[in-house]
């Protein structure tokens, strides 16, 4: 399979390819892409079982994550951490016959090794209902938790600066199902919808925190309805449109002030994710890191 890095324009032109030397030659033929998250010009990926590369593609270096303290399967989130100018990988594991724990770790590229966060309880961790890309907003990156350690559905968070969990309330208001959370600008933002039907079109509320951290300062950005059938919303373009994944694998792009709608693709094999892309030089001095 190739993968490929693509423009946010109207063709969708090929910025760069994903080259095979990420894999070592046992790898390759068992392959495995999964995009873990952007920041600042770096890629993390994921090869698949505790397999994880850092990727500039800017100036064409990528850097081999060493193996993870425990080798149960986990889910992985990354970021940066402003105060110290250092990229993060976090590592969560639900721990095997104990459903209501879980283990954490994080990786720094400073230190360039994984470091125990010790073991809590499942409502301050990656549970299986996290379905969704986190939100990454100023220095932490943020998911929707179904019922949270409060007992009701919410927003988790994990801070890069001071390695910590913690929880936001969502709106009192949302009464919708569906939710995720997606960066609006600088901002944290929580896209609410419901599913559609043959004679019901998908409604869908998108929520800004104006203020970060500050709970009252939620404020519904904008509500629309299309009777598209879609899995989920991937992210925001640079024009100001929200993409949709649809079901069969298609990408619909659609302007929230017109509610015009625009298929960027009807392939299920193409642009599985979405996200904000800067070039950088980060990792252009780094020692441990490969060229190619």
């Amino acid at each position: 399979m190739i993968y490929s890095f693509r423009w946010d324009n109207p063709e969708f032109s090929e910025y760069t390819r994903l080259i095979d030397r990420f894999a070592d030659n046992e790898e390759r033929s068992a392959w495995y892409l999964n995009v873990v998250g952007t920041c600042n010009g770096l890629v993390c990926l994921s090869l698949g079982y505790n397999k994880l590369r850092i990727w500039n593609p800017s100036v064409r270096r990528f850097v081999i994550l060493p193996s993870p303290i425990s080798e149960y399967i986990a889910r992985y989130a990354f970021g940066y951490d402003s105060r110290n100018n250092d990229y993060k990988v976090l590592r969560t594991v639900n721990l095997p016959g104990q459903t209501e724990c879980y283990q954490a770790e994080i990786w720094s590229l400073a230190r360039g090794s994984w470091k125990s966060l010790g073991v809590g309880s499942t409502g301050r961790g990656f549970l299986s209902e996290l379905i969704q890309q986190p939100a990454f907003v100023n220095d932490a990156v943020h998911w929707v938790q179904l019922n949270t350690t409060k007992g009701e559905n919410g927003i988790m968070w994990f801070d890069m600066v001071s390695e910590s969990f913690g929880e936001t309330r969502i709106p009192q208001c949302v009464t919708k199902m569906l939710m995720l959370t997606l960066r609006h600008d600088e901002n944290l933002a929580l896209l609410t919808w419901d599913s559609a039907s043959v004679d019901h079109p998908c409604s869908y509320d998108l929520w800004v925190m104006k203020e970060y951290g500050v709970e009252e300062s939620w404020t519904k950005l904008f509500s629309a309805r299309h009777q598209e059938f879609i899995i989920r919303p991937l992210c925001w373009r640079n024009s100001g449109e929200i993409v949709f994944k649809m079901f069969g694998g298609g990408l619909l792009s659609l302007d929230v002030q017109t509610e015009q709608k625009k298929y960027l693709t009807r392939d299920g094999n193409d642009c599985y994710f979405l996200d904000y892309y800067v070039e950088s030089l980060v990792l252009l001095g780094e020692a441990n890191a490969i060229s190619y």
